[in-house]
């Protein structure tokens, strides 16, 4: 295959019109080879933390950290008169700070089942301050798995592992960026 035409080929043809259509929006990439030169800003290791003490205020991050803590609130509201409204609020730590991660309504079950204590993962999302702490409100997270769920790497090749932090949007995760970027490659070659 010739590389100069798969390289100008539409993303809308190889991630399809959803993702194309974020990704062209939020991030101004149409082709292939656009999206093979959004470069990560930085790497990180699976095995070292993220340092929360250092966010920006009202920017959108991507941090790696461990679950410390995880409750499940039952609350009254307007919505929810009979005690039926839930928040899920998880404290993730790095060793260096602790940040909050909330979560209403309908989207606590699947993290409320996914982030219990000692799990890592990557968590997206907007800093704020809600009662003069800093919170990930509605973040969306991947879990990064241990070696039993990937068989063929040894434990220190996983935690030695570089995951690319690439620059992204608050509708278009760091992660996600590289899902695509991993879909794009073999067209490229």
């Amino acid at each position: 295959m010739d590389l100069v035409p798969a390289l100008e080929e539409p993303l809308k043809k190889v991630l399809g019109p959803a993702t194309a259509k974020v990704m062209a929006e939020h991030l101004g990439l149409h082709s292939v080879g656009d999206l093979l030169h959004h470069y990560p800003r930085r790497y990180e290791e699976r095995g070292q933390l993220t340092h929360l003490a250092e966010l920006p205020m009202d920017e959108h991050v991507t941090v790696v950290a461990q679950v410390a803590d995880a409750r499940l609130h039952t609350f009254a509201s307007a919505k929810a008169p009979r005690g039926k409204g839930q928040r899920l609020e998880v404290t993730i730590t790095d060793g260096s700070g602790r940040l909050q991660l909330v979560f209403f309504g309908h989207g606590v079950h699947k993290p409320h089942k996914e982030l219990l204590p000692g799990t890592r993962a990557m968590f997206a999302g907007k800093v704020s301050l809600f009662n003069r702490r800093l919170q990930l409100a509605h973040p969306a997270y991947e879990l990064l798995r241990g070696a039993d769920d990937e068989a063929a790497e040894t434990v220190e090749t996983w935690a030695g592992a570089l995951i690319p932090i690439y620059p992204a949007t608050a509708k278009l995760e760091s992660w996600k960026i590289g899902k695509a970027i991993q879909t794009v490659l073999p067209s490229a070659q």
